[in-house]
């Protein structure tokens, strides 16, 4: 089970915080993403879309290609993605 909060500093910042409790390894990779960055899609297509807002993300390097299991952008919206 995956576990966050936040805490409200006294600056009035925020911080996330968020465990990843699974069975396999994984998340071994801080990345960031800028805005405006072109990403493909998935494996299996060609498609591109274009970021909007910067993101800091950890994941996996699997052939050659950033899998994404957690992350948050610029806005503060953070969500898990999982590999189908």
């Amino acid at each position: 089970m995956c576990t966050s909060f936040t805490l409200h500093a006294k600056d009035e910042s925020y911080m996330l915080s968020r465990t990843m409790d699974f069975s396999i390894e994984m998340a071994k990779t801080v990345t960031y993403i800028p805005q405006n960055f072109h990403l493909i899609h998935d494996y299996s297509s060609s498609e591109m879309y274009q970021t909007k807002y910067a993101y800091v993300e950890m994941g996996a390097l699997e052939d050659h290609c950033n899998i994404v299991f957690d992350g948050v952008n610029e806005q503060g919206l953070t969500a898990p993605i999982r590999k189908q």
